[in-house]
């Protein structure tokens, strides 16, 4: 599964990225790994070959703020920085 990223470009879908965005929201290790695992999973049954950056951040978001909405508004509010 590919990624369109914010710039165009494609890449391998990595739950490492979203493991790693859930944790500096305050989640624990093994949150952030279920949290991602089932975000994942979700794309996989969706069959699609490119997804969408957005596409992404707004699944993790909604799963997110069933779990911690504490840490869905850190999540959200953060903005990667170049």
């Amino acid at each position: 599964m590919q990624v369109q990223k914010k710039d165009g470009s494609l890449q391998e879908f990595d739950s490492e990225k979203i493991v790693n965005g859930l944790l500096n929201t305050g989640l624990s290790a093994e949150e952030a790994e279920d949290l991602a695992s089932e975000a994942e999973d979700f794309f996989i049954e969706s069959a699609k070959e490119t997804i969408n950056w957005q596409e992404i951040k707004t699944k993790v978001l909604e799963l997110l703020k069933e779990v911690n909405p504490d840490a869905a508004q850190t999540f959200e509010s953060y903005q990667k920085t170049k």
